[in-house]
């Protein structure tokens, strides 16, 4: 409860109460990100800081607005930044804020408001795209490795993860994100001291979501009485994943919580028998898909959402895993399947008899509501005034397919498509936009070869990048 004490008139003292629960929505309103439609991204990031902006204002009003304002500006704190020795400063920064507010001290007593914790670390963009152009790459990784050997070795990171895990703070999600450099780090690179603090902190008992990224070799027993729920273990970064696949012969076995409802894989690592999966998502090659299906095994009863990004020829795949279909998994509501883009990949895979295969199955998948789905359409010839996609009959027997009886629950299928740009007039794709809508004229040429799914509102279709 706020007392606000104004004079009236008369010149008499008269206070006003405010219940929390109008403090609450003032903050709210003071804090909210616009989301409209037509708001660009660089839009809503302005109004995102202005938000902040305006609530950490109210951090100076009086201690029942700092009360409010704080939950709002810690709930999640990021240090992100592309300077290791920024990093440090920010940390020590961290570290004293954490602490609990002391006599003659405006900093301290925002621990207990900190529920999310990221770490991340990339390389200056210019200065990494230089260097990956010169001859000696391998100058580059030497550097960025004793970069990151040296942050490592800082007793700060891990004097502020010893002091997240108190009880009193509660931090339900932490991540250390190295993804972004090619050859990220190795956890015993990591000194002693902020191995010790993570692995305290993942015991926490508020701990409930684990992101790390770019870290090879943790050990086994690395999530072994934890009580997390969602986990995101990753050796290598999603842009080099297919080609650190091809190279890398190590299998590290990694022991799971028995609650685990939510596993982010790239297959770096090997899961031992996760029985309770909710939601799977995977980054995968074709050398390391059957740790995959070995995972949908042993949750396939559980499994709710299942996410795959494959980043080989869909072709091989039918050859090697015929047995694969999403009717594995009985009780499945939602099914994405990516064509993953390797490094050497000239034009995206076309997986449209890896799509009948997958999804033509003996049972009907009653619960299924969400498909998304890659495909790619090319026009019948290379003269941008015939809009034509070509002709192949597998399109209208995919339509027939999830249009029938075997997805009577259906809800949306959204099919993210990579075009040739002639179906755009733009022989150059200078247009094409990740994400966006289609063109009205892409549009109507692509939903000819779904007819029976274009007479519902259950087909979307974005666009991807040729």
């Amino acid at each position: 409860m706020l007392c606000i004490r104004r004079r009236d008139s008369s010149h008499r003292d008269e206070v006003i109460e405010i219940p929390e629960e109008i403090l609450d929505l003032i903050m709210d309103k003071l804090y909210v990100v616009k989301a409209l439609v037509d708001e660009s991204p660089s839009s809503q990031s302005q109004d995102r800081a202005e938000g902040r902006s305006a609530v950490r204002t109210c951090l100076f009003v009086s201690k029942v607005f700092r009360h409010y304002a704080l939950p709002r500006l810690y709930h999640r704190v990021i240090i992100s930044n592309e300077s290791l020795g920024r990093a440090n400063s920010r940390i020590s920064l961290l570290h004293q804020v954490i602490k609990p507010l002391s006599f003659r001290s405006t900093l301290g007593g925002v621990g207990p408001y900190i529920k999310q914790i990221i770490f991340q670390f990339a390389p200056n963009a210019m200065e990494y795209e230089d260097l990956m152009t010169r001859p000696l790459q391998l100058h580059m990784h030497t550097t960025v490795d004793h970069e990151l050997d040296e942050f490592f070795s800082k007793r700060e990171l891990a004097m502020v993860i010893n002091e997240l895990r108190q009880k009193e703070y509660g931090v339900r999600s932490f991540a250390l994100d190295l993804s972004a450099t090619v050859r990220g780090q190795r956890w015993p690179k990591f000194s002693d001291m902020l191995q010790k603090a993570i692995r305290r902190l993942i015991l926490s008992p508020h701990l409930k979501s684990l992101t790390i990224r770019g870290v090879a070799y943790l050990p086994p027993d690395f999530l072994e009485g934890s009580t997390i729920s969602d986990v995101r273990l990753q050796a290598f970064s999603d842009d080099y994943v297919n080609f650190l696949h091809g190279r890398f012969a190590a299998e590290w076995v990694m022991r799971v919580p028995s609650n685990l409802e939510k596993l982010y894989t790239d297959n770096t690592y090997r899961y031992d028998d996760p029985t309770s999966l909710k939601v799977l998502t995977v980054h995968v090659g074709l050398a390391r898909f059957p740790m995959t299906e070995g995972i949908v095994k042993a949750s396939a009863i559980s499994l709710d959402h299942l996410n795959l990004t494959y980043y080989d020829n869909p072709e091989v795949f039918l050859k090697l895993h015929p047995t694969f279909r999403i009717d594995m998994m009985p009780n499945l509501k939602s099914f994405t399947y990516n064509q993953g883009r390797g490094i050497n990949h000239m034009a995206p895979c076309r997986p449209l008899n890896l799509f009948h295969h997958i999804l033509d199955t003996a049972e009907s998948m009653g619960r299924l509501e969400i498909l998304n789905i890659q495909a790619v359409f090319i026009p019948q010839s290379s003269n941008e005034n015939e809009g034509h996609v070509e002709d192949d009959p597998g399109w209208e027997k995919l339509d027939i397919l999830l249009s029938g009886v075997k997805y009577p629950a259906l809800q949306r299928v959204k099919i993210t498509t990579s075009l040739h740009p002639l179906l755009l007039g733009d022989p150059v794709g200078v247009s094409l936009k990740e994400g966006e809508p289609f063109p009205r004229i892409a549009d109507a040429i692509v939903r000819k070869s779904f007819p029976c799914l274009s007479k519902t509102n259950f087909l979307l279709l974005t666009v991807r990048r040729f």
